[in-house]
């Protein structure tokens, strides 16, 4: 598979992508297989600390084939934005998808825990 050109950086000295091109084309991005588009949410999350654009992405991926990954991702984005409700839905949703790991779990006992256990 060739990578597109969209998200090339234009010099080596710049991220390695041009996050204002490849948001006009998310909807595409979203539609490539898993091995492309989860890459790219963990850099968005992980490396670039836009959890917006990760939201966006991880929000177009949803439908009968998609696996409880996406909606524990989505949950993480919803946290880290400081909205545990959406969440706590994410997280439900995550753990009745058959995710077979404990993290569906452990996600959904930290958004439900108040702001003042987190604090000390």
């Amino acid at each position: 598979m060739r990578a597109p050109t969209v998200a090339r950086p234009a010099s080596s000295a710049g991220p390695l992508l041009d996050l204002g091109r490849l948001a006009r084309d998310a909807g595409s991005w979203a539609s490539q297989p898993a091995c492309v588009s989860k890459p790219l949410f963990r850099y968005l999350y992980h490396e670039r600390g836009d959890v917006r654009q990760a939201l966006d992405l991880a929000s177009q991926r949803r439908g009968p084939d998609c696996c409880g990954w996406w909606a524990l991702q989505r949950g993480r984005c919803f946290l880290r934005l400081g909205m545990p409700r959406d969440a706590e839905q994410q997280f439900r949703t995550a753990s009745e998808a058959g995710d077979p790991m404990p993290r569906a779990h452990l996600w959904l006992a930290k958004a439900r825990t108040p702001n003042v256990y987190r604090v000390g």
